[in-house]
């Protein structure tokens, strides 16, 4: 998905990596892996165009069931443009992992998806563009990732899915929805603009019907607009995710991981984000102070720089293995993790030790015959 995310819209994070961190990847990625009793996960791992992403995602393919670029951009006409890496496409084929790009509206502008929206043409075209970008490069399915609209366009987005995944699944590919993480369908519980901008739109039970799955963008609980906390404590990822079980089957349904930390100071500029190898430096700094949230079983830390406090909550292995065993309670069909490059590398082994990973068909690849015609 992201540019990085602000009450479901993204901004991109700069990832630094570093020798240390290169070769406690490769040796997490030559790690057994180890297959238990419960039900086959589907890992999915979100992927922006980073030097840090692509290493991580050709490392580690191995372990993952869907890479889930996020590639695709819709103007306000419906044209989308975008292209996967050659190399991670290529590196997909040879060792069949399902590719599954998203789509957004361009800078997650309102403007943009409601003229989609707005004219079935639009749509159209838009359907038309994603289908042949699927056959020419032999993508397993689509996401959806279409943010910041307003839910007086609830039904429209509902047909606008609805006509998609048909086509979609008339030529044996997969289409998927991401929705921003509600915990409840009533406008009252939440602030009016989160609701009618962000929120409101997404019916999950509906939205079920048309698309294999859902990925439940379960973080964000706390973001540049808000006081300190958890980008997704557990106990809020646990309402979340009780919700969307009493709307949509859980084997529908891919529960949302961060990787990537969000910070705050006491000056009041704008806050930061980033990825693990970005925290590691920070934690060094004199002055630290880290601690762990218990009923959100996630870490943090504050240290002073310049007469100014600054506040980190991020991600780490910790956390990450306490939100699968979520997935393992709730039996749903995986999580979908933003973003790959930004992760705590022992994340690598907690996988190996303890997901089956689901492997999934690829779709026909572009040199095969397809009824795309």
């Amino acid at each position: 998905m992201r540019l990085g995310k602000e009450c479901g819209a993204f901004f991109t994070g700069t990832i630094k990596g570093t020798t240390s961190l290169s070769l406690f990847l490769i040796i997490v990625a030559t790690a057994p892996v180890t297959l238990l009793a419960h039900p086959p996960t589907a890992t999915l791992f979100y992927y922006v165009e980073e030097p840090a992403a692509l290493v991580s995602a050709l490392t580690h393919l191995n372990r993952i069931s869907v890479i889930a670029p996020q590639v695709f951009v819709m103007d306000r006409e419906g044209f989308v443009f975008g292209e996967v890496n050659s190399e991670l496409l290529e590196s997909t084929r040879q060792q069949q992992v399902a590719v599954m790009p998203l789509v957004i509206n361009r800078g997650f502008d309102q403007e943009v998806i409601h003229s989609v929206l707005d004219d079935p043409s639009k749509m159209q075209r838009a359907i038309r563009y994603l289908l042949y970008y699927a056959s020419r490069d032999g993508y397993w399915g689509i996401q959806f990732d279409f943010e910041n609209i307003h839910a007086s366009y609830r039904h429209q987005y509902n047909l606008f899915v609805e006509e998609a995944a048909r086509q979609f699944h008339q030529r044996d590919r997969k289409f998927s929805v991401a929705v921003v993480a509600k915990h409840s369908d009533r406008r009252q519980d939440y602030s009016e603009s989160f609701w009618a901008n962000w929120a409101g739109v997404f019916d999950y039970a509906t939205l079920s019907r048309s698309a294999d799955f859902l990925s439940v963008m379960t973080y964000d609980q706390h973001s540049r607009g808000t006081p300190p906390g958890p980008v997704a404590g557990l106990t809020w990822v646990k309402r979340v995710i009780e919700y969307a079980v009493s709307k949509v089957s859980p084997e529908r349904l891919s529960m949302g991981i961060p990787l990537y930390f969000r910070s705050w100071n006491s000056a009041g500029l704008r806050g930061g984000y980033g990825g693990f190898p970005d925290v590691v430096p920070m934690l060094h700094r004199p002055g630290v102070v880290a601690g762990w949230d218990g009923n959100g079983q996630v870490p943090w830390f504050r240290y002073p720089a310049d007469d100014i406090e600054h506040e980190v909550w991020y991600e780490d292995v910790r956390s990450f293995r306490a939100k699968l065993e979520l997935v393992e309670r709730y039996g749903l069909q995986g999580f979908s993790a933003w973003v790959i490059g930004q992760e705590d590398p022992r994340i690598w082994v907690e996988i190996s030790r303890h997901v089956s990973i689901r492997r999934l068909l690829s779709a026909p690849r572009k040199d095969q015959k397809d009824r795309d015609g």
